[in-house]
């Protein structure tokens, strides 16, 4: 602001008392930058600055880095570090001057307020940092008492006016969901030991004729049952399990319903995990996008992770796919680039694939890829509507690109490797990718295809469908899985693999497909 009040090209005090020194320049730079902003980016603001700064238990404010991945944000803030106001790294932003805390009256309106809240979300992040620095132990994760605590501020931070509660950082969601299976895991041991002790003296119970007695067993196995509702879709095992437990200690009719309910599934196993993000082809391997952008690897059987892909991306990573033999794994990022990894060592294959070399060009975000059915070539979908072919060793291209057909959705190899599957208004098409010439049509929603072997799996509203990929005849009636995000099956079509949320589910597809008719099967998972 001195500067700009020059005499020449000196800088004098007389400029520094006409800009109102650093309170006044600081306070009239940020209202000039806001101003200048169009409404649309003016309510970023609040919750920007609300993540820049962070309260002291004295009830203080002070400033604090935070990561900045989506474009939008990061155009406010340049506005701001245009003016000296913010200092942005290549994927962070933080307050430059302490001063802004107090000199900026509408900044202190927005931080201003539910100083014992603010603290507890400050301590919460805290703690969810110390809890990633030192390996995500058990030890550092909230007890019973304190997580309903949180829970509650939490709950209201989320339901609160966007400009005064940002939200919270990913690595503090992590934790709570953490802590809260932390807990859960807890409270169904002690209900184990309870029921375990209860079913034992159940038998002296049910031969006498005590009143008492009687009431309080029916309580005690509607109250085991509630909690076997309570887990059905989360740990659908534990649920048959406490379900069977009601039964012993009193015959009733919800007890035997619940066994029943159980015993007609066609699940396999259940397998809690972070956020999911791809199954290897025979489901003995998962990924999951843990915290701060990381790929994690976990082993199936053993249930346990057995690594982390460092440096995976430079910033969020959108999504990971694994070759036919589950060897190769890709990833997605937003910094416009595919990298192959070697799953069993965990290390890159080649070089980054950039379709597009300039990495701020909006037309270089990668919409979808797909490994052909040798696993030696992948195919790069871009929002330059080009589809792009690169040799899976090497990094390089293989062949010429092909014309992306518009508003594609998904897209996936075909069996010989030489056609490419695309999905389009609510019709899966199916293209030579080497004269780009349309071959035939399924009019069959998708929301998402991927081919595994010689079959070709859908999805649509809670629904997996079979298909032969050669001929696109249908393999029996779907399969009702409810809400995925991510499939696989076992190359003989026995198995189906699937993942929603934090937990991966297996079910069992050769009944369905040999009996012709709808599974009823009902998932298992398991957690870390």
């Amino acid at each position: 602001m001195t500067w700009r009040r020059r005499e020449g090209d000196r800088l004098t005090r007389r400029g520094y008392v006409a800009a109102g020194g650093i309170e006044n320049a600081v306070r009239t730079a940020a209202e000039e930058v806001y101003h200048a902003l169009p409404p649309a980016q003016q309510e970023l603001v609040p919750t920007l600055f609300q993540c820049l700064t962070q309260i002291t238990p004295d009830g203080g404010h002070v400033r604090r880095a935070v990561r900045v991945n989506d474009a939008e944000s990061r155009a406010v803030l340049e506005r701001f570090a245009a003016m000296r106001l913010i200092v942005l790294g290549r994927d962070s932003a933080e307050i430059s001057h302490d001063v802004l805390l107090t000199a900026w009256p509408r900044l202190r309106g927005w931080l201003n307020g539910d100083e014992a809240e603010r603290l507890l979300i400050a301590e919460l992040h805290q703690e969810a940092e110390s809890w990633k620095r030192n390996g995500r132990r058990r030890d550092s994760l909230y007890s019973r008492r304190r997580i309903r605590s949180v829970r509650k501020t939490v709950a209201r931070w989320k339901a609160g006016d966007r400009d005064r509660y940002p939200p919270l950082e990913p690595v503090a969601e992590a934790f709570l969901t953490a802590s809260a299976q932390k807990v859960r895991r807890k409270g169904l041991a002690w209900l184990a030991a309870t029921v375990a002790l209860v079913t034992i003296a159940g038998v002296t119970w049910m031969s006498t004729s005590n009143e008492r007695a009687l009431a309080e067993a029916r309580s005690l196995s509607a109250t085991v049952m509630n909690r076997s509702h309570a887990v059905r879709q989360s740990d659908p095992f534990m649920s048959g399990l406490l379900a069977a437990a009601a039964w012993q200690i009193w015959h009733s009719g919800e007890a035997r319903q619940g066994m029943l309910d159980f015993l007609a599934t066609t699940a396999q196993t259940v397998m809690p995990v972070s956020t999911a993000g791809g199954i290897s082809p025979d489901g003995d391997v998962i990924v999951t996008i843990g915290t701060g952008d990381t790929i994690e690897v976990w082993d199936v059987k053993s249930r346990r992770r057995v690594g982390t892909l460092p440096d995976s991306h430079t910033g969020s990573i959108f999504g990971t796919l694994f070759s036919p033999d589950g060897k190769i794994l890709a990833s997605v990022g937003q910094d416009h680039t595919v990298r192959l990894w070697d799953v069993a060592s965990r290390k890159p294959v080649n070089a980054p694939i950039m379709p597009v070399p300039d990495v701020s060009d909006p037309n270089g975000r990668v919409d979808t890829v797909g490994f052909s059915p040798d696993g030696e070539v992948i195919a790069v979908a871009t929002l330059d509507e080009r589809i792009r072919f690169y040799d899976v060793v090497t990094g390089k291209p293989a062949g010429s690109p092909m014309r992306r057909p518009p508003d594609t959705s998904q897209m996936a190899f075909g069996p010989d490797g030489r056609t490419i599957f695309t999905v389009q208004d609510e019709t899966m098409r199916v293209w030579d990718r080497v004269t780009g010439q349309r071959l035939s049509d399924l009019p069959v929603k998708v929301d998402f295809l991927g081919l595994h072997g010689g079959i070709l799996l859908t999805y649509h509203d809670g629904e997996v469908r079979l298909w032969q990929a050669s001929s696109l005849r249908s393999m029996g009636d779907p399969i009702r899985t409810g809400k995925i995000e991510k499939f696989a099956v076992n190359p003989n079509g026995s198995t189906l693999a699937t993942a929603v949320d934090r937990s991966v589910q297996y079910w069992d597809v050769k009944p369905a497909a040999v009996r012709g008719r709808q599974s009823p099967a009902t998932p298992t998972t398991s957690s870390r």
